[in-house]
């Protein structure tokens, strides 16, 4: 099945909540098997981004040219405090995890350590 980045990201946002439930790698995990493509599953959001390459996707060190497109999925690294990282998928308009973010850092821990991260993008 070719992937389909609008059944990913219709499934992320029927799915998504009011609010972090802590489930950021599931959510984004299953909207991707939604658009077609099986992840290999692993333990914390932060490890994903080898999954996701052999998966398809192509992994940019910062924003890639033109800036996000729809279907882009961010993994970032753990702090102290949130040691699994972080998972979440671009709609367009705005970022998703387990809920709908109010930017690009999913919460004030990761606003204030802003942790490493990769983008993939799928062709």
């Amino acid at each position: 099945m070719p992937w389909n980045v609008d059944n990913a990201v219709a499934t992320l946002q029927t799915n998504a909540r009011a609010s972090s439930a802590g489930y950021c790698a599931r959510y984004v995990r299953d909207a991707i098997g939604a658009g077609g493509i099986a992840l290999q599953r692993t333990r914390d959001a932060k490890d994903y981004g080898t999954s996701l390459v052999a998966a398809g996707f192509t992994r940019y060190d910062a924003m890639p040219e033109g800036g996000y497109k729809k279907g882009d999925v961010a993994v970032m690294q753990g702090f102290a405090s949130s040691p699994a990282g972080h998972m979440q998928m671009f709609d367009g308009s705005v970022w998703i995890s387990d809920f709908k973010q109010n930017g690009f850092w999913a919460g004030p821990g990761y606003r204030t350590h802003k942790p490493a991260f990769k983008i993939y993008r799928h062709p």
